[in-house]
């Protein structure tokens, strides 16, 4: 069940980017069909996750074909990058690199800037990504060396395009107030959510009427929409990561979501907005 509404959320989500229409990549979804029928590697990382199931529902659509995935650029044993995803458009009969990203950053700064954008890591911060994913993924292809691969590999790029999915959360009371902030490369529509440290947490359960529960990684994705065995009670002395990923529930149907934070995460996200 997760699965299939995880797929339903990738085909309808609004992407994080505001894109050029002729860059996006979010048409190949329009005809792809969700289906009991996905089969998944089992993994605790995301993206991961996250390409698996864009890869199961580009084989679904029938106006495309998913002729590589993963495939990795080595040339005299050094690794030059990969592409996620080659696909063959039958009705254009043009080939696509097709780069993915699922993001989820939190606001620390003001929020015009892509600075001031940090993943829960830490080491992950918007306007880094976004470097990494314009002058480096995307012009793959463009490096002569590889021009050179894709012609002894016999593999046609026609046009490059993008997929980015995710959330951004704002501080809670932001959150409460539709106070959204957020730079001018992001898309209006994106997907929202909150932050919050412990402190705020225990005030925050007491003054709602919400059934509150931990987010396992996998379920990051699509809302809840009916109580779920795996979801856990909210540890209010979580220490994995220094934060946890929450979610707020109303007759077994999600409110809203968001992550906890620690002092210490908090100090050290204000110190990456700014280095």
């Amino acid at each position: 069940m997760r699965q299939l509404l995880d797929q339903q959320w990738l085909i309808q989500s609004p992407e994080l980017l505001k894109l050029d229409a002729r860059l996006s990549a979010q048409y190949m979804l329009n005809k792809a069909q969700a289906s009991q029928a996905f089969e998944f590697i089992p993994t605790h990382r995301l993206g991961v996750y996250f390409e698996q199931l864009w890869h199961h529902l580009i084989d679904s659509n029938h106006q495309f074909q998913l002729l590589h995935k993963n495939r990795q650029v080595i040339i005299d044993k050094h690794t030059f990058g990969e592409f996620d995803s080659i696909i063959y458009d039958v009705m254009a009969k043009k080939t696509s690199h097709c780069e993915l990203t699922i993001k989820l950053y939190l606001k620390v700064g003001e929020g015009d800037a892509l600075t001031d954008w940090v993943g829960p890591n830490l080491k992950d911060r918007f306007d880094v990504k976004l470097n990494r994913l314009f002058k480096h993924q995307l012009q793959l292809s463009d490096n002569p060396r590889i021009k050179d691969w894709l012609y002894d590999n016999k593999i046609v790029i026609d046009a490059k395009k993008l997929l980015t999915k995710g959330r951004l959360f704002y501080p809670y009371q932001d959150y409460l107030a539709s106070q959204f902030n957020f730079p001018n490369q992001v898309n209006p529509e994106h997907g929202k959510g909150f932050w919050l440290t412990y402190s705020q947490l225990s005030e925050v359960l007491i003054e709602t009427k919400y059934q509150w529960y931990q987010l396992p990684r996998l379920y990051w994705l699509s809302e809840i929409e009916s109580l779920d065995s795996e979801l856990l009670p909210i540890d209010r002395n979580y220490k994995n990561f220094n934060l946890q990923k929450i979610v707020a529930l109303e007759n077994g149907k999600e409110v809203m979501r968001g992550f906890v934070v620690t002092d210490e995460w908090l100090h050290k996200a204000e110190q990456r907005i700014l280095n």
